[in-house]
């Protein structure tokens, strides 16, 4: 059922085979496509897959038919599968699980330039969208000079698509070779595209030429049709999946609401298994709402074939208990996150400059942190099985330190009100509370999201009793939707949030620096994130001391000495260990994952609900059922 996943077995078969197709190969198909291609609905399986479809091994070569049944709670995170399933395939790779290797699937091969500024992706021929019209360059240089250059779609440029020279230029080299080149050595960031994807968008050209200004008169027509004001506000909303454009993943949307989302097999898939099956074996997938108190007794009682959103170590003795009548397993996965949850106190918070004021005094963050007692909250939420940690990067990279996880990491209350008190935040005269030097009670409001990825609200609960003992009296507003928190995050409304652990590939800490750099702090310093997200068009411009972490992650991003690499690396982990950005509290969690004993070929990886997605490099498109 459950199988790991070997980088280099996988790479080496997938070369071995490709020489295999060039011999010939008899290609199958599922038997609800056959069905149509002898009523005349499609063409042949040979017609319909590339001229050298990607061939696969899997541990067992599957059988055609069945759904996958899943289930989600919030709408905007559709249980992970979408957001992760239709993520991939729009892009030019697609990575192995380490974060590391990257594997051609759209693409034939690719090369980067010897000075790290040029990357040439060759594409594969003869793929084609799910209505069975061709993928060619052309689609790659629709979204760069339609919908990238457009500042109707795209107002400001992200920072992954231009450097101090400008936006990356794109070429269109033939129907199936593109280039893009930036003014500066990139390589580092270029192979982050290739593992994540989020920057490389391919769109149908030909679906969504209809919706598009300029090539369409007509299309602020056709907008106020459907209820829109402007012809790129409805452009927007049809270059998104869910509205049926059509798709290069393995399953494509037949029925979305909020209640059930219903997948069926593209036809056109361009991946085959070892005998030449064309993938994938599973037919359909079923996603319905559900309640988070509705979730585990769906998942106990077996209604779910695989449940890995949403469980949570607190439950697994409850899983446990129930495998047998339920027909699943229970495993704990791996989860090379960079912290459990941690706490990050808006420092360009704008409502209450007092408070905005307290929240930038490094003692009063360094005492925060002090008053968390790490091992009752590991012993008590996660059964004794993560590791007490401040936060910072995974233990297994190359730039982590232990001095760095142990930092004001000691639960040291004393020290901690010694610290409030040289701040002069006085108790008020109960000795209930502290004060702000306005006179007012020190009163935070904590809110985040209730969500799948951590146990935030019950280790939020046994923080909020910390934090109190020592005079700072919390709050916790949680909400359902994280569309309404981010919304209220970016928007700088946010005073204290909790966060759950990022991924942490070396690759993606190189490139991302995720969370402990100001163009990624949603959380200790939304202003700042806003500043380098819209190239200094909007929110505030950081103080020197910030704008030095953002200046050594760009020189961590862009060399290619490693020694360098590891030196800034350091430097911007020292700040975080400094001046505690984000407040961890316990690290290397493992992860709940239930799989029904009927699923196969499920592969287990490194847990981690972004980058290394489990629906993605859990290759779902092999999995099949009983």
């Amino acid at each position: 059922m459950l199988r790991k996943l070997t980088v280099i077995g996988l790479t080496g078969v997938m070369c071995f085979l490709g020489v295999a197709s060039a011999l010939g190969m008899k290609y199958n198909e599922a038997p609800m496509l056959r069905v149509k291609v002898a009523a005349g609905e499609l063409p042949s399986v040979e017609e319909r897959l590339p001229e050298e479809p990607v061939i696969v091994e899997p541990e067992k070569i599957g059988r055609y038919g069945g759904t996958l049944n899943t289930t989600f709670v919030d709408i905007t995170n559709l249980e992970g599968i979408l957001r992760s399933l239709f993520y991939h395939t729009y892009c030019a790779y697609c990575a192995t699980p380490d974060g590391e290797t990257v594997v051609p699937e759209l693409v034939k091969n690719f090369k980067i330039s010897e000075d790290g500024r040029v990357l040439t992706l060759h594409l594969r021929k003869g793929l084609k969208w799910s209505d069975g019209v061709p993928f060619t360059a052309n689609d790659i240089a629709f979204w760069y000079n339609n919908i990238l250059l457009n500042k109707d779609i795209t107002p400001a440029i992200g920072m992954h698509e231009k450097d101090e020279g400008g936006v990356m230029k794109m070429e269109k080299i033939d129907d199936y070779t593109v280039s893009f080149e930036f003014s500066k050595p990139r390589a580092n960031l270029i192979k982050y595209w290739l593992v994540r994807l989020t920057n490389w968008r391919i769109f149908p050209a030909h679906y969504l030429k209809e919706f598009h200004i300029k090539y369409n008169s007509k299309a602020n027509e056709l907008a106020k049709k459907e209820g829109y004001s402007e012809w790129w506000e409805l452009f927007n909303k049809m270059k998104n999946w869910q509205y049926g454009r059509p798709t290069l993943d393995p399953w494509m949307p037949i029925e979305y609401s909020d209640t059930l989302i219903i997948l069926e097999r593209n036809p056109y898939y361009w991946k085959v298994d070892a005998a030449g099956n064309q993938l994938p074996y599973i037919d359909r997938i079923a996603a319905t709402h559900s309640s988070i108190e509705m979730y585990n007794m769906k998942v106990i009682s077996g209604d779910i074939d695989i449940a890995a959103f949403y469980t949570s170590l607190k439950n697994y003795p409850l899983y446990k208990d129930n495998e047998a009548t339920g027909g699943y397993h229970t495993y704990l996965w791996e989860k090379p996150w960079a912290y459990e949850v941690a706490y990050t106190f808006n420092l360009t918070y704008g409502d209450d400059p007092v408070l905005c004021d307290i929240f930038q005094d490094v003692r009063f963050r360094r005492a925060m942190s002090l008053a968390i007692d790490r091992e009752e909250i590991n012993n008590d939420i996660f059964f004794g099985k993560g590791r007490p940690a401040q936060a910072t990067v995974y233990h297994g990279l190359n730039c982590y330190k232990p001095e760095f996880s142990e930092s004001y990491a000691e639960y040291n209350p004393q020290e901690a009100n010694r610290l409030l008190d040289e701040m002069g935040l006085k108790w008020d005269k109960n000795h209930e509370y502290r004060l702000r030097p306005d006179g007012r009670p020190l009163f935070i409001v904590m809110e985040f999201e209730i969500g799948e990825e951590s146990p935030r609200l019950a280790v939020s609960e046994l923080v909020k009793e910390y934090w109190e003992e020592v005079g700072v009296k919390i709050d916790i507003k949680v909400s359902g939707l994280r569309s309404y928190v981010w919304s209220r995050r970016d928007s700088h409304k946010i005073q204290v949030t909790a966060e759950w652990g990022n991924m942490m590939t070396e690759l993606a800490w190189i490139t991302q620096g995720p969370r402990f750099t100001p163009h990624d702090a949603p959380g200790w310093g939304s202003k700042w994130r806003l500043y380098y997200r819209s190239g200094g068009l909007s929110g505030s411009k950081p103080p020197k001391q910030i704008e030095k972490i953002e200046q050594a992650y760009e020189v961590m991003s862009t060399t290619s000495d490693d020694k360098e690499k590891i030196e800034m690396g350091h430097y911007i982990l020292r700040e975080q260990a400094n001046n505690l950005w984000l407040i961890g509290t316990v690290a290397d969690v493992p992860h709940t994952v239930l799989l029904k004993d009927d699923l196969h070929n499920v592969i287990e990886i490194p847990w981690d609900g972004d980058v290394r997605s489990f629906w993605r490099y859990s290759y779902p498109d092999q999995w099949f059922k009983d």
